[in-house]
C-alpha cells in the first residue's frame, strides 16, 4: 500500500492551482481583447455617425442663414426704394418751389446749383440715418 505524501500531495495541488489561475488569466485576456474590439468598432461608428450628424446640422443652419440674409436684403433694397423715390420727389418739389414764377425770390445759377448741393448733401444725410435705423439688434 502506497503512503500518502503531503508535500507530493500540496506539490500537486499548487501546480494545478497555477494552471487554472494561467487558465483563468488567458480567458480575462481574451474577453478583455474581445471588449476593446467590440468597444473601439462601436466608437468608429458613434464618430462617423455624429460627423453626418454635424455636417447636416451645419447645411441646414447655412441653408438657413442665407434666406435669412437674402430676406433681410430684399427688405433693405425695398425701402431704400422707397426712400429714393421719396427723396427725389422732395427735391423735385423744394426746386419746383424755387423756381416757380409765384416765387418773389429769384436765384441766380450759381445760386442754384449751391441749392441743388445742398438738398442732395441733406438727403444723403436722411438716408444714412434711415438705413442706420434698419440695421438689426444684436441679441445678447
Amino acid at each position: 500500500m502506497a503512503t500518502f505524501d503531503v508535500n507530493e500531495f500540496n506539490r500537486r495541488l499548487r501546480e494545478a492551482q497555477r494552471r487554472a489561475e494561467q487558465e483563468i488569466k488567458r480567458e480575462v485576456d481574451r474577453v478583455n481583447r474581445a471588449n476593446k474590439q467590440a468597444i473601439d468598432d462601436y466608437n468608429r461608428r458613434a464618430e462617423v455617425h455624429n460627423k453626418q450628424v454635424i455636417a447636416d446640422y451645419n447645411r441646414r443652419a447655412e441653408a438657413h442663414n442665407k434666406q435669412v440674409i437674402a430676406n433681410y436684403n430684399t427688405q433693405v433694397s425695398d425701402h431704400n426704394r422707397r426712400a429714393e423715390a421719396h427723396s427725389k420727389q422732395v427735391i423735385a418739389d423744394l426746386n419746383r418751389q424755387l423756381r416757380s414764377a409765384s416765387s418773389s425770390i429769384r436765384y441766380t445759377e450759381p445760386e442754384r446749383r449751391l441749392a441743388d448741393r445742398v438738398h442732395e448733401a441733406v438727403d444723403r444725410l436722411a438716408r444714412i440715418r434711415f438705413v442706420s435705423k434698419l440695421r438689426p439688434h444684436r441679441w445678447r
